[in-house]
């Protein structure tokens, strides 16, 4: 593990300043999904819809212990790659377990295209949408809505049940950032992340037979 560079780009303090206070501002409630939305989001599998910056639908599957309070719960997302379409199911060994499970789709993914369609048909790729616009960049915005599913999981358990927070690859990555900034609104217990490479475009440049897929290839 390394820091790709530890050069700031002049404004990214406030940035991300910015960043932090949109999503403290936005409405954590969680909410079961309405059979007229169903339709919209992109894939089956959702059981709830949290708000997250600029108003925008994310959708969740939630997997609660039948038998009594969940005595904690995680929060995962996905891959750069998912297929048109693509349920989410509940398949980690989490809920067999006990523990409770949020499962997120970010903006523009299947199970989130509420309000932004099929953002992964992009020509350039997903990661390519709002690139040059600053904080209108797509990877400010799913990081804002991985941070909302933690904070629904935390609407959803109470105030002392701790909350967890997993992905991998293009979820690992969105997940390191996520984590840096939540201790100041939602701080998670426990952190599982693999492979979270994104952002060192240096690596990347430098190793294309490696990187030359997701969000890396784009």
């Amino acid at each position: 593990a390394h820091t790709a560079t530890a050069t700031r780009p002049p404004g990214f303090g406030q940035q991300w300043d910015r960043w932090m206070r949109a999503v403290a501002e936005c409405d954590h409630a969680v909410r079961p999904i309405k059979g007229d939305e169903k339709g919209e989001a992109g894939a089956p599998g959702v059981t709830h819809v949290v708000r997250s910056i600029g108003g925008v639908r994310i959708g969740c599957r939630v997997t609660l212990p039948a038998g009594g309070p969940a005595p904690a719960i995680v929060v995962t997302s996905h891959g750069y790659h998912v297929a048109p379409g693509e349920p989410l199911r509940e398949d980690g060994p989490w809920a067999a377990r006990g523990l409770g499970v949020v499962r997120v789709r970010v903006r523009g993914y299947p199970g989130s295209q509420f309000d932004t369609g099929d953002l992964t048909a992009a020509p350039g790729g997903y990661i390519t949408v709002g690139l040059g616009e600053g904080e209108e960049w797509i990877l400010n915005r799913a990081v804002a809505d991985l941070a909302m599913g933690v904070r629904a999981a935390r609407a959803l358990a109470g105030p002392d049940v701790p909350i967890m927070l997993h992905g991998e690859s293009f979820g690992g990555g969105l997940g390191v950032i996520a984590a840096s900034m939540l201790p100041r609104i939602e701080p998670v217990e426990r952190l599982a992340l693999g492979v979270p490479t994104f952002g060192d475009w240096a690596w990347r440049f430098d190793h294309p037979t490696d990187a030359g897929a997701g969000s890396g290839l784009h």
